[in-house]
């Protein structure tokens, strides 16, 4: 009974250890040759969408419900491996592969024509907190993570389904 209980805490020590935080796997990649980090805070995003908001007919009939959607935006990170050697995309696919790990839950997961994508989503009790998205082909790979407190209608705003 023992041994049985010590194996198992040996797994699970050794399962969080391997389990990597999103913001390990941005820095692993960040700095790559060939490869795009690009943050954008909430601030920037608001200052943009100010600019936008003059021509609220460019947002569509729903204009003023995507900009308050918008407004619920934190950030948004994007990691793109555009171009890079295959064994960088490689070990990219390897390190997020399980997201779920992390605490996400897959909303999406597709694979056409060598394109491989997955949506992910984190939830609170009073709605989404984070979007990710991971695609991989074969000579690129993107890591999208957007930021803040969505309820799904909101969501379905900004990104047109209704």
């Amino acid at each position: 009974m023992k041994k049985s209980i010590l194996a198992a805490l040996m797994l699970l020590v050794a399962a969080t250890g391997a389990a990597q935080t999103l913001d390990e796997i941005y820095t692993a990649f960040r700095d790559k040759p060939g490869v795009e980090y690009t943050a954008i805070s909430s601030k920037f995003i608001m200052d943009q969408m100010k600019a936008q908001m003059k021509d609220v007919e460019s947002f569509g009939k729903d204009g003023d419900e995507k900009i308050a959607a918008l407004k619920k935006l934190d950030s948004i990170i994007v990691l793109n491996l555009d171009g890079c050697e295959k064994s960088l995309i490689g070990k990219f696919e390897e390190m997020t592969a399980n997201l779920k790990a992390l605490g996400y839950e897959v909303l999406v997961n597709t694979s056409e024509d060598g394109e491989r994508t997955t949506i992910l989503c984190r939830m609170d009790d009073e709605g989404m907190t984070e979007l990710l998205v991971r695609n991989i082909e074969d000579d690129e790979a993107q890591l999208v993570r957007l930021t803040g407190r969505f309820k799904k209608e909101d969501w379905n705003k900004i990104v047109g389904n209704n």
